[in-house]
């Protein structure tokens, strides 16, 4: 029997076939896992072969009018994905031509009847992180999908009219919600939201706080200038920036006094303590150092943590600091008269307490908790009784890539964001339960501040390119300038790279496609292929074993970071660690027997190892590590300091004495070859690349990077090959953050 609706909603070229009625894309008998968005873009482009299809055009198709999206940012990486799945490429396409600023045009034979707009596949409905689909949700879906995929006499007609009936449905139930939310007071999730620039200064701007009465903000920035960050206050809509702090320390995460008339911040004072800061909140009066805390790196400007909070009488300031009891981080209280301190969370070995946020009535404290070294944890809240904590804390959320958290103006609500250091999104989750909401769809956003009357959000907006590139080694003894040749090129995030055993490939980990995921690459970075499906945890810190066979990386997966083995021969993944310990940045040892990591099991950052199979983990280090590689002739491991501590570490691999090496490196600024070991030395003006030879205890540069070169501050930022031929490292090359506004009732 003749069926024009099923052959007409199949397109085949190539080795590909689109069904786009049900969203399927097929090459040969294979389902290939593509995003709904890119799914819609080859629709769109398949409709008409041959012709241009403008990036408006597809923007309209992929987000409706009154929804804000970083549609720039999401349509990029929808065709992406697109790309990568087709195997095409925007410099030779064979399928998807570019047209510069204009849009994007099929150039590939098309064969089947080409579809219409009608026969769109619908967009699927994401449950908010931590909350698990309903089975009637579940369940509706498989019986649309099942009715999408069997037509019948009348079909087109029969799905319009049910189609009409489900909007009705739909607009009567939303009208409804609509009006109950309003009688509760309570955000409505469907208004049309106006995302308004407030800063657009070059540079960072970082760390928003709007006062109490909205009219102004408090931030961060640098200018543009990359050496450190001041505090500035600037009134909303109109005005300059009012610098409050010239000093040459870094100070980040204003805070307002609930009366308006005062800042505290943090200040960098060295040696991996910072100072808290009083001072008017529009200059014009002395400061007052209140307190100081401890080993806390909160001065990484792609880290955001809203690390202080007054009191609703302000009379304290919450804060976090280190127990001393343990080493790990818990909120404390300090009053602002006396300078007396108290701790509010209890000091506990095997999780850290951060980012506190004290309600308006004073009753609650809510906060982020989290594996020990960790970025990200789970929202958390505690009942308060005076200065101190009652009655067990509440988890608010099984999301556990929690970063930030804010209160709305009435206190029935917690504002947070989620999805770690550059993809973060803003989320919305009621005291009394039920499941977080989405404050902006599809786009980004991260440290939410609300005024006191609820009409304003303030929100930081950062835009990141990240980059891999190479760099030969000198060899004879005198450094060089070359020019740095860029590999594994993307208009997203790359980094952690690192050289295959024979220097042929390179691994590293992208966001090309979303979501942290593993990518294979020539040593040139061409033909990259993307080896992980994770499809949303946070990964990073890929290694290659020494015979190349397979890599070790380490993941959120389970909800904290644990390492992991994938076999290259067929994909098949590992867990190596698996406790509820933040394990992290593994390396191989020479035979391949061992992994070494970094891990908190013992209740502060040392460095273990464990079987490459997996099994019992034994304790490398007793007088704390992080980050470490066995040396060449396998007799001793080198590493590294967590909390950004200066130096390079030795230590038998057998255990023993523990001893410096070198006074410079950090965490992420070394790598180990059958040379001696390079050392990445960051400057804001001109970095270079340092060579520590083991053998004659001298160290000297082997390569000068451009001035105003911005390295990678945080993840693996260097890689070097075996021979010590080249070097890899991490930049910045496009890091700007602006603070926006959202408008409504929060």
């Amino acid at each position: 029997m003749h069926h024009p609706a099923r052959e007409g909603s199949r397109i085949r070229f190539g080795s590909y076939e689109l069904d786009v009625s049900s969203g399927e894309l097929r090459k040969g008998p294979t389902r290939l896992k593509v995003p709904y968005q890119s799914i819609q873009i080859l629709a769109a482009l398949l409709e008409r072969p041959g012709e241009l299809v403008t990036r408006e055009q597809l923007r309209e198709r992929l987000w409706a009018r009154d929804t804000f999206v970083d549609s720039e940012h999401g349509l990029n990486a929808a065709m992406r994905r697109l790309r990568d799945v087709l195997s095409d490429s925007a410099d030779a396409p064979t399928f998807i031509e570019t047209l510069p600023r204009r849009g994007y045009r099929f150039i590939g034979a098309v064969e089947g009847g080409a579809p219409s707009a009608t026969t769109a596949v619908e967009p699927p409905v994401p449950s908010p992180p931590g909350v698990a689909e309903p089975a009637a949700v579940a369940a509706d879906r498989v019986t649309e999908a099942s009715a999408a995929r069997a037509p019948s006499a009348g079909s087109w007609s029969t799905r319009w009219q049910l189609a009409a009936m489900a909007l009705a449905l739909c607009a009567m139930l939303a009208a409804g919600l609509w009006l109950r939310r309003g009688e509760r007071g309570e955000p409505n999730p469907a208004s049309p939201l106006q995302s308004v620039p407030v800063t657009s200064f070059p540079g960072l701007e970082v760390d928003p706080a709007v006062s109490p009465d909205g009219n102004h903000v408090a931030f961060a920035a640098d200018r543009n200038r990359g050496e450190n960050l001041d505090i500035y206050v600037m009134l909303i809509g109109g005005g300059a920036p009012i610098q409050l702090t010239t000093d040459a320390a870094s100070e980040r995460a204003p805070a307002w006094s609930p009366d308006g008339r005062r800042l505290a911040f943090l200040r960098s004072i060295g040696s991996n303590r910072s100072a808290i800061i009083v001072m008017p909140a529009l200059g014009g009066g002395a400061e007052r150092r209140l307190t100081e805390n401890a080993n806390i790196p909160v001065f990484d400007p792609a880290l955001a943590f809203n690390w202080l909070s007054w009191t609703p009488d302000g009379r304290a300031v919450v804060f976090v600091d280190r127990a001393p009891e343990t080493g790990t981080l818990a909120i404390f209280l300090c009053s602002v008269e006396t300078g007396e301190r108290r701790a509010l969370t209890p000091a506990a070995r095997d999780y850290d307490d951060v980012s506190p946020a004290v309600s308006p009535d004073g009753r609650h404290l809510a906060f982020v908790r989290r594996t020990p070294g960790a970025i990200i944890g789970r929202l958390v809240l505690q009942e308060l009784a005076g200065r101190g904590v009652s009655a067990e804390p509440r988890l608010m959320t099984s999301d556990g890539a929690v970063s930030n958290v804010r209160w709305g103006h009435d206190g029935r609500h917690l504002f947070y964001d989620s999805g770690g250091r550059y993809e973060s999104r803003m989320w919305r989750v009621a005291l009394t339960g039920g499941p977080p909401q989405p404050i902006l769809a599809n786009a980004r956003g991260a440290r939410p501040s609300i005024s006191r009357d609820g009409k304003r959000l303030l929100y930081q907006l950062t835009t990141t390119d990240i980059n891999i590139w190479r760099v030969p080694a000198a060899r004879n003894g005198r450094a060089h300038d070359e020019v740095p040749i860029q590999v594994a090129a993307s208009t997203s995030i790359d980094s952690s790279p690192q050289f295959s055993p024979d220097g042929s490939r390179i691994a590293f980990v992208s966001l090309r496609s979303g979501h942290p995921e593993i990518w294979l690459a020539r040593s040139d970075g061409a033909e990259a292929v993307q080896v992980t499906t994770f499809g949303g945890p946070l990964l990073g810190s890929p290694r290659w074993s020494p015979q190349g066979d397979a890599i070790a990386f380490d993941s959120t997966k389970p909800g904290t970071f644990n390492v992991y083995v994938m076999r290259l021969a067929d994909g098949r993944v590992h867990a190596v660690t698996n406790d509820r310990w933040a394990n992290v940045r593994p390396s191989w040892s020479g035979d391949g027997r061992w992994i070494y990591f970094g891990s908190t099991r013992s209740g502060v950052n040392q460095v273990w190892k464990v079987a490459s199979a997996g099994g019992d983990a034994v304790q490398v280090t007793k007088n704390g590590g992080f980050e470490a590689f066995e040396s060449p002739d396998g007799r001793h491991v080198y590493y590294a300091l967590a909390n950004g501590v200066a130096g390079i570490w030795q230590v038998p691999v057998t255990g023993g004495e523990e001893r410096q090496l070198l006074p410079i490196g950090t965490l992420s600024t070394f790598a180990v070859s059958a040379r001696g070991i390079f050392v990445l030395q960051r400057s804001a003006k001109s970095p270079t690349i340092d060579f520590f030879d083991v053998a004659t205890q001298q160290l000297a540069p082997v390569a000068y990077l451009p001035a105003g070169t911005r390295l990678a501050p945080s993840s693996p930022g260097v890689a070097v090959s075996r021979d010590g031929a080249s070097v890899l490292y991490v930049t910045y090359d496009q890091w700007n953050s602006d603070i926006h506004m959202l408008e409504g009732t929060w």
